[in-house]
């Protein structure tokens, strides 16, 4: 037995508003579902519209919703953090692979002393200097 694909709704409205000295502009809105079950034919809500076009409009209180921007940026921001991270991975490693190139190819061995064998670093002083 095929289940029947079900529709979502959502919780959309019409409105219409007048801007100061304007004619009267028509729009509709998805609004959030309690918002949609508390309204009523003639209740007053704030629109948001550009003044030099006021057919660009949405429900709104003129106020930036707090998540709304970040759910926007959070990911750009991600991801162009990633981008520098991987293309500065990506220029060391190839940096390292051109190093590694060039010792294999005209690297000349040389016999050192152990300095500080306990130390955090290990320095080589060379026995016999060689050039590259």
């Amino acid at each position: 037995m095929r289940a029947k694909p079900s529709a979502a709704i959502s919780p959309y409205i019409e409105y219409t508003f007048t801007p100061p000295g304007g004619r009267p502009v028509a729009g509709d809105d998805i609004v959030g579902r309690d918002d949609w079950t508390s309204l009523t034919v003639g209740a007053p809500i704030t629109i948001r519209y550009v003044s030099s076009d006021p057919g660009i409009n949405e429900i709104g209180s003129g106020t930036p919703a707090p998540l709304g921007d970040l759910v926007f940026a959070l990911p750009i921001s991600v991801g162009l953090l990633l981008s520098f991270v991987g293309g500065r991975l990506f220029l060391f490693a190839r940096a390292e692979a051109r190093l590694r190139t060039r010792l294999l190819r005209v690297g000349v061995s040389a016999v050192g002393t152990v300095v500080n064998p306990k130390g955090g670093r290990c320095v080589l002083l060379p026995a016999a200097v060689s050039a590259f």
